[in-house]
């Protein structure tokens, strides 16, 4: 395991590290809120991801300017407010995974990451109306004008 932050540990800083090669994921924020993920290099994490945002009560946590990228999935995110900018995402299977399946996952902010060379750079599977929002992203593998398609699966509540 990489670094792991419990339920309830709110506003800590995790940053400057390189976290790799770990057996099922690099970060995880387990319930915590109010964290900053920056400027962290992850790689290779082999059963999960390189950073796990996950509970349904994780909320307003900030991932911002790391470094992801070989990971079985790069950013794993549930929970409520939380926001994923300039990060470099890349040879991932996964770029980013939105995830509500037990959970809740509403009200992210996606913005200004770049995705390369992903097998597939984002998916979700989220209650309809979840609201999440995609802005201002780079999809190495769109050329098109128009918004990317982001495809997953929607629930009803």
């Amino acid at each position: 395991m990489g670094v792991l932050v419990f339920s309830y540990s709110n506003g800590n800083n995790i940053s400057s590290n390189h976290v790799y090669d770990n057996q099922f994921y690099g970060i995880s924020i387990q319930g915590g809120s109010y964290n900053v993920v920056e400027g962290n290099h992850i790689h290779g994490n082999k059963m999960w991801c390189g950073i796990a945002i996950a509970k349904s009560w994780t909320k307003y946590n900030v991932i911002r300017k790391n470094n992801i990228s070989e990971n079985e999935c790069g950013i794993h995110l549930e929970g409520v407010g939380n926001i994923v900018e300039r990060n470099n995402i890349y040879r991932n299977g996964y770029g980013i995974y939105l995830s509500a399946w037990l959970s809740k996952c509403k009200r992210n902010v996606i913005t200004q990451n770049n995705f390369i060379g992903n097998m597939q750079d984002a998916s979700f599977e989220v209650n309809l109306l979840s609201l999440n929002k995609w802005q201002g992203n780079y999809w190495d593998n769109w050329k098109s004008k128009v918004p990317k398609p982001i495809y997953g699966y929607a629930m009803q509540s």
